[in-house]
């Protein structure tokens, strides 16, 4: 915490103190699981490419049945 907060407090900006760069959990930008402003990440809404997260690199467990399944779709779905 900076001296300036120490005397007048945070300047919150959503979950991010303009002053001294603290975080807080609260107040997020989320783009999906990954906040914009502090890059907290919380596990909801992630953007899923196969088994890996394309925002914040999570990896789920995905049957290799599923990933046919995906794959097939996508290569259906682009005219092949």
């Amino acid at each position: 915490m900076g001296l300036a907060c120490k005397i007048s407090g945070h300047k919150w900006s959503g979950c991010l103190c303009e002053r001294c760069g603290q975080t807080r959990d609260a107040g997020h930008f989320w783009d999906g699981c990954r906040c914009r402003r502090c890059g907290r990440v919380r596990d909801e809404l992630h953007d899923w490419d196969g088994d890996k997260c394309a925002r914040c690199g999570k990896k789920r467990e995905v049957s290799s049945h599923k990933l046919d399944l995906d794959l097939r779709f996508l290569k259906i779905g682009h005219g092949e």
